[in-house]
């Protein structure tokens, strides 16, 4: 048997391997095999697409900043390039910690995924800066940085016909520094002769008492608290004023290398310093 044709594996096609035979008389058989040459199958995808996100990561936004997401690509080794979506939110109300995650599935089902985090920080501190001599009235104040500087008295009055409770000045900030030769006074802010502690008049000998009461006062129990002072004292000789009222409650630190006072004149009685801080720093009095 002769063979003849040939099969060409680099190409696809349909090829035919003919077979003769001949005998001593001469006669000739033939038959034909036919080849089909074809492509081999794709290889099996198991890769999953490759995620490129647009823009900073991390990301940081200022509080109530509006947060606009710059998405992200995807490319796939099979399918090329193909749709992300974005899952996640940004609350720009609330300070913290994000994630925005963004995943792509390609056509044999991988699927891919990324993530950005994103930061939502407080806006920066406000400072203010008390350099010149300065007066609040009685009520309640809020900072985010006060420092008082410069030698500068802030002088926080109390107001001794108020129906409120508390009748001095109350602050309220993140940090105070107060610097050397600088102060904030509440001296001679409280009562004159008319407070709960004063001596009654015309008996000006004594003077007021805070904690307690002054001469011929004939108040049941004494006024005011030594562990939350927070009560204007009482005047005593001549309607000599007493000391106001300070509550400062700060965040974080206060730090004092001036003077925090609340004194009485002459036989009159201090009155109250009452803070609140996370850190206290200084060596002011």
């Amino acid at each position: 048997v002769v063979t003849s044709g040939t099969v060409n594996n680099a190409v696809v096609g349909v090829y035919t391997i003919t077979y003769t035979a001949t005998d001593s008389a001469g006669n000739v058989s033939t038959a034909t095999r036919t080849v089909n040459v074809v492509a081999p199958p794709p290889p099996v995808d198991v890769t999953a697409p490759v995620i490129t996100i647009t823009g900073s990561n991390p990301m940081t936004i200022l509080l109530a900043s509006i947060y606009t997401d710059a998405g992200a690509t995807a490319l796939d080794g099979v399918d090329g390039a193909i749709s992300v979506v974005a899952s996640g939110t940004v609350n720009n109300a609330v300070v913290g910690v994000y994630t925005i995650t963004y995943t792509a599935t390609d056509a044999a089902g991988n699927i891919g995924t990324a993530s950005r985090t994103v930061n939502v920080s407080p806006l920066p501190l406000a400072t203010t800066i008390i350099s010149a001599d300065t007066t609040l009235a009685a009520g309640e104040y809020t900072y985010d940085n006060l420092v008082v500087t410069n030698n500068a008295v802030l002088t926080l009055q109390g107001d001794m016909n108020s129906a409120n409770a508390f009748k001095g000045v109350k602050i309220t900030a993140v940090n105070i520094t107060i610097n050397s030769g600088s102060s904030i006074s509440a001296d001679r802010q409280g009562y004159t002769t008319n407070g709960p502690g004063s001596p009654l008049i015309p008996n000006f000998n004594a003077g007021g008492s805070y904690g307690g009461v002054g001469q011929f006062n004939t108040a049941s129990s004494p006024y005011g608290s030594a562990a939350m002072p927070m009560d204007l004292g009482s005047g005593g000789f001549d309607g000599n004023r007493a000391g106001g009222a300070i509550r400062i409650v700060v965040t974080d630190t206060i730090t004092n290398n001036g003077i925090v006072s609340a004194d009485g004149n002459l036989n009159s009685t201090g009155g109250s310093i009452y803070v609140t801080t996370k850190h206290l720093a200084g060596s002011g009095t």
